[in-house]
């Protein structure tokens, strides 16, 4: 549930960063992330640190949770290219790695068990559901709700 969690506030700062206009595949940040610390910063603009940070947290909340290891950098780098967006990436393919990284929190959220839900309710309490809705399945754009008494709520 917590790497879930981290997956979500991780999507959630790419989201807001690139619906404000940030593209997250532009050659100037991805040069600057290459770069050792001391000179990235002096690179790579104020929204690519925050989109760098938030992808760094996704990768590791996704890699601790499959290997419970140190993560070495072939495996970042690897994880980097499957679900983020790199230079030259079409419009298709950055769509594509989007979904990707939208699947890896439902499987992660899913994994779970009913710990993600107990842990963090507050996405159900948003959604003016009955008190102990649980989440059964999302599909596309609408979620899936059990009630209490049994009945079964969509929400879109």
């Amino acid at each position: 549930a917590g790497f879930a969690n981290r997956i979500k506030g991780a999507l959630a700062t790419m989201s807001r960063l690139e619906g404000s206009g940030y593209d997250a595949s532009n050659i100037q940040d991805y040069i600057g992330e290459g770069l050792p610390p001391m000179f990235s910063g002096l690179v790579t603009s104020n929204e690519g640190q925050q989109y760098q940070t938030a992808k760094s947290d996704f990768i590791t909340a996704v890699l601790r949770k499959e290997s419970g290891a140190a993560i070495a950098e072939s495996e970042f780098i690897r994880e980097d290219k499957k679900y983020f967006p790199q230079p030259n990436d079409t419009a298709d393919t950055i769509a594509q790695k989007a979904k990707m990284r939208e699947k890896a929190l439902e499987a992660m959220i899913a994994q779970s068990g009913a710990a993600y839900e107990v842990l963090f309710p507050e996405e159900q309490a948003s959604l003016d559901l009955p008190q102990g809705s649980k989440l059964l399945k999302e599909i596309g754009n609408k979620k899936y709700y059990e009630t209490p008494d049994g009945d079964i709520l969509v929400v879109d």
